[in-house]
């Protein structure tokens, strides 16, 4: 099972390394066209989006894997062209309201509450992408629910390049600033989405008549507080871009957001593949082998997870700030503060999809969404208290205590169902290796040009891993595995 979940990993962290270049490429490009007070705009236009989005879902999507499971294993009477008609019809249908309650409701609210000219426009024009990323959402879904890692990934991968092109074009060669920015994004989303819903769906008998209504309704139900559960996720993820452009202003929040999105492109490397991975894995896991087979395996992945977890850690606090001013500029030197405090946040937010497994088997969706909502009032009761007293640090801490808070109530409610052991010795030990490697590299290297980020990250990596196979056993029997399989075959 750990071989499939390394393939899996493989694929999904292949595809985000991909996707992380194209990431890269484009923020040294975005950072410099547009100032300080433009990027907070888009950080703010882009987090609205979201929200919107999640609420044009429906919960859904978190429906899919679950239910898809099910299906598989004999639970319905319904046949996956019918599985498939209700969740991309629904969606669809679903997404489609949104957009246009969304598109209405943005130009009746003041454009001074954004603080910004030009805010209704860039809403009216990208209302549609609500309903785009509704029934992309949908179709990445199915084909995770599928377990078809591959070629999900590539899709991502040609999908996020295809979102570059279209904006780069569109920035400097058509529509200059955000318009340019938002309508390429929207081209390029389109396109992709109709792309992937032909090949997905070319096969698939998709039509009005095969939508079932009580399997809809069955998911909604399940999906229905995931919404608020989601919501909750995004706020407590990103509400502080609300609350920093009150207090602080645009420019602040440009330098935030910044840091912020470069913490996210190096997540999404490991946290969002291991997360992407298991969920399939342990739900069909559980479905098919039972409770103790489902816990052992997900202890095991956690275990090894922590190591990967805080090599991230490290590699970003070690170059973090060099990388941010490398990239972006050095106007955005003051947003590498939150760096080490951010990517510590983010790795401990991946681990939620180990620890409220049993929630999530137990199908307990509103105690999640009580989770979530309940984490997100916390953020932005924190936010408001420590941003006016400590600026940027000040949401950072706030996005860190969180997710604390939540990981922990997750793992405590979850036990329930599923009891996790949280592996604190090994963490401590990892930690140890971390912060080895992590002066080890600062006292070696101290210069700060490409070249010595590079330097510092091999350097620190060297070290890490040793530390790492000198102390823990499970890592040792698994390279040794790993060797034997590489090394050549004699006689």
């Amino acid at each position: 099972m750990l071989k499939r979940l390394a393939v899996h990993v493989t694929n999904y962290s292949l595809g985000s390394v991909l996707v992380v270049i194209a990431g890269l490429i484009s923020f040294p490009i975005f950072t410099r066209a547009f100032s300080l007070e433009q990027y907070g705009v888009m950080s703010v236009i882009s987090t609205t989006l979201l929200l919107a989005t999640v609420a044009g879902k429906f919960g859904m999507q978190h429906s899919i894997v679950r239910f898809y499971a099910e299906l598989r294993a004999g639970k319905f009477s319904e046949t996956e062209d019918q599985f498939f008609s209700t969740v991309v019809l629904g969606l669809a249908a679903v997404g489609s309201a949104v957009s246009v309650l969304w598109l209405i409701a943005s130009q009746l609210i003041p454009e001074s509450w954004w603080g910004h000219d030009g805010v209704r426009g860039l809403f009216a024009l990208t209302a549609g992408l609500i309903a785009i990323r509704v029934v992309d959402s949908a179709l990445v879904n199915l084909m995770r629910a599928q377990q078809r890692s591959g070629w999900y990934s590539i899709y991502n991968v040609a999908r996020r390049y295809g979102v570059l092109l279209s904006t780069l074009l569109a920035v400097f060669l058509i529509f200059p600033g955000l318009e340019g920015f938002f309508g390429g994004t929207l081209v390029a989303e389109l396109l992709a989405t109709a792309w992937l819903g032909y090949l997905l769906l070319r096969r698939r008998q998709i039509s009005l008549g095969n939508v079932s209504a009580r399997l809809l309704k069955s998911m909604a139900l399940f999906g229905v507080p995931m919404v608020a559960y989601e919501l909750g996720a995004v706020v407590l993820n990103l509400g502080d871009r609300y609350v920093i452009q009150s207090v602080m202003g645009a420019a602040a929040l440009g330098a935030y957001s910044a840091a912020y999105n470069m913490c996210e492109y190096v997540e999404s490397i490991l946290v969002a593949a291991f997360s992407q991975a298991i969920s399939p894995m342990y739900t069909r896991m559980w479905e098919e082998q039972g409770k103790e087979a489902t816990r052992a395996f997900i202890e095991r992945v956690v275990h090894f997870y922590v190591v990967f977890a805080v090599a991230i850690v490290t590699c970003m606090c070690l170059v973090g700030a060099d990388l941010l001013i490398l990239l972006a500029s050095q106007k955005y030197a003051p947003g590498a503060v939150i760096i080490p405090v951010v990517i510590a946040a983010m790795a401990i937010a991946g681990s939620m999809s180990f620890l409220a497994a049993g929630l999530y088997l137990a199908k307990q969706t509103k105690l999640l969404m009580l989770l979530l909502v309940g984490c997100a009032i916390f953020n932005i009761a924190l936010n408001v208290v420590l941003i006016p007293a400590y600026g940027l640090m000040g949401a950072a801490v706030a996005t860190l205590a969180s997710y604390v808070a939540l990981c922990s109530a997750a793992a405590w409610l979850g036990s329930r169902t599923l009891p996790i052991s949280v592996p604190l010795l090994s963490l401590c030990k990892f930690s140890l290796c971390g912060v080895a490697a992590y002066f080890a590299a600062h006292w070696s290297i101290s210069t700060v040009s490409a070249l010595g980020i590079v330097e510092k990250i091999a350097v620190g990596a060297v070290v890490y891993v040793a530390a790492v196979l000198f102390v823990d056993h499970q890592c040792r029997h698994l390279a040794h595995m790993a060797w034997s399989r590489l090394r050549p075959v004699s006689g």
